[in-house]
């Protein structure tokens, strides 16, 4: 009964059980890959600034990048990464739906609203910048392994090039994937790039509007 108190306040909140259990998702993903981590840093949710949101950002980026590099010459890593790599798929889809559908902010401060409308901007950057590493490596890693795609690369730079092609709809026809596996991660990641655009215009939407 206890753990459904907070459900049952939101369904009322909302009027609707979806969206009830849509909030409760998102929220819980935010919390275990980014509240759960200021918290242990010793910041409470009303002390995060939006430094500390870009500070978050970039050292996401960095570390899936050192990850990636080193899982070229550690291979059992490389699982590590694709592990890491979806969570972070994850939490970009929840932290842009949260801010599209419940207003959220990264910060403690809601009223700064012009601030956050440009820092949603930049982190749809680093956010598709991340989601485009982690399907490259992910392609990468199941074609050495599995023989995903009808082209094998030399380097991950390659992988990269069919990542963008493919999260943006794209589609040039010179790489396609040839089994099951392959296919499912193109469609994820075709999906997610559809995400990307609904939230860079809503993006450049609430920033227009700030503005004005």
């Amino acid at each position: 009964m206890t753990l459904m108190t907070p459900l049952r306040h939101k369904k009322e909140e909302y009027g609707s059980t979806i969206l009830a259990l849509t909030h409760s998702f998102f929220q819980t993903v935010i919390f275990v890959t980014m509240t759960s981590i200021y918290r242990l840093l010793g910041f409470r949710k009303e002390e995060v600034t939006l430094h500390h949101a870009e500070v978050f950002l970039v050292s996401t980026t960095l570390l899936l990048s050192s990850l990636i590099a080193l899982s070229q010459i550690v291979l059992w890593l490389g699982w590590v990464v694709v592990v890491l790599g979806n969570l972070r798929i994850i939490q970009i889809i929840s932290l842009n739906l949260m801010t599209l559908m419940f207003d959220f902010t990264p910060t403690g401060d809601p009223s700064i609203a012009v601030k956050r409308a440009r820092w949603h901007l930049v982190a749809i950057g680093f956010s598709f910048i991340d989601a485009v590493l982690s399907f490259a490596f992910m392609y990468q890693f199941f074609d050495q392994r599995y023989q995903i795609l009808n082209n094998h690369f030399p380097n991950f730079f390659h992988y990269v090039y069919y990542s963008v092609i493919t999260i943006t709809t794209t589609g040039y026809g010179d790489v396609f994937p040839v089994v099951l596996l392959g296919k499912f991660i193109a469609m994820y990641e075709a999906s997610v790039g559809l995400f990307f655009l609904v939230f860079l215009v809503s993006g450049a939407v609430g920033r227009l509007q700030k503005h004005v």
